[in-house]
């Protein structure tokens, strides 16, 4: 039976949290994205969701965040965080962008998306 089920995936977003206050990631507000999953699998996808964050600003006429990469010391989780000043658009973006490094949307369909938050 194992052979219906469909294979796990190497990385899988563990988290997607909105900080408010000063943290470890920023001395302002952040959001933050943790993944788990296989060492490699999930630093190319950290480093592909941050890449995304800042790709995703720049293309609704937004300034590029920094966005700061920490792993765990075994390696199976890492995070990326930005800060943010609008909320709704910044929890958007990280959300787009972790479906993008998942693999589970693309990139055109997600811009579409946050074009609308963008202008509501």
């Amino acid at each position: 039976m194992a052979a219906d089920r469909p294979p796990e995936p190497a990385v899988e977003l563990l988290e997607l949290r909105v900080l408010d206050g000063p943290n470890r990631f920023a001395n302002r507000p952040a959001i933050k994205l943790e993944f788990q999953g296989d060492p490699d699998a999930v630093v190319r996808a950290t480093r592909d969701a941050g890449e995304l964050v800042r790709h995703f600003h720049h293309e609704l006429g937004y300034p590029a965040p920094r966005v700061t990469f920490r792993r765990s010391q075994d390696g199976t989780r890492a995070m990326a965080a930005f800060a943010w000043r609008r909320r709704a658009i910044a929890q958007a973006i990280a959300g787009a962008a972790a479906r993008v490094a998942l693999g589970v949307g693309t990139e055109r369909r997600e811009l579409r998306a946050l074009r609308a938050v963008a202008e509501g």
